[in-house]
């Protein structure tokens, strides 16, 4: 049987898709920006990085949305959102302080979270792992207070801005 990694050369360079790196290539330089292979093509680490970003972050909201390796429940009004802790405290001061703090919320399996309703919930959640969220002027006034509160940065509030 053939290994799925032997190829042939004439044929990897046909087949590669522009920007990406075979396993036949190897690194002459690298640096914080830029990657060049010996056979002379370049890569640039910002575009990689995002796409690299976009996956794992895509890869996580699938994890969650199939309630596998969430480690914590978050309940607004009567509905609870399964989450990851790791995620939340990336994407929000507050829950960074709340899991990594001496908050008693730092060992509960549900945190009852007040003062926005479930349907802002469900938006902040979709926004922070990645999906696109309309923000309405039926929905605004409610998001922003929840955001601020749940102090949001980068991923969770650039739509916000």
């Amino acid at each position: 049987m053939a290994s799925p990694t032997t190829s042939n050369t004439n044929n990897t360079a046909k087949n590669k898709v522009p920007g990406s790196i075979s396993q036949n290539d190897r690194f002459l330089d690298y640096d914080s920006k830029t990657l060049t292979l010996i056979n002379g093509t370049s890569t640039t680490n910002s575009s990689n990085d995002l796409v690299h970003s976009q996956q794992l972050i895509a890869r996580m909201n699938k994890l969650r949305k199939a309630e596998h390796l969430c480690d914590v429940t978050l309940k607004v009004e009567q509905t609870l959102f399964l989450a990851h802790r790791l995620v939340l405290a990336a994407a929000s001061d507050y829950f960074a302080a709340m899991f990594t703090g001496e908050m008693v919320e730092r060992h509960m399996n549900i945190i009852e979270l007040k003062g926005f309703n479930a349907s802002v919930m469900e938006i902040l959640l979709n926004s922070i792992y990645g999906e696109s969220v309309t923000v309405t002027n039926d929905n605004v006034q409610d998001i922003l207070p929840a955001a601020s509160l749940l102090q949001l940065n980068g991923t969770g509030q650039y739509f916000l801005l």
